[in-house]
């Protein structure tokens, strides 16, 4: 069962993510906690986010 799904914004605040990474989802597009785990490591680090910040990502969102 999927968990539900939150705000992008609520989600970012919840998990401490960094202004980049907040600013890089949502300039890609990203408007929810669901979509996240649908993005690859390589789109995230196509993106330009830095290894901490996508283990940051990998830890809230549950990305492999």
């Amino acid at each position: 069962m999927a968990q539900p799904s939150l705000p992008l914004n609520q989600f970012a605040l919840q998990f401490e993510f960094s202004d980049n990474i907040c600013n890089m989802l949502q300039g890609e597009g990203f408007t929810s906690s669901n979509q996240l785990h649908l993005i690859s490591l390589q789109e995230l680090h196509d993106m330009g986010l830095k290894h901490g910040e996508i283990a940051v990502l990998q830890e809230a969102a549950g990305i492999h």
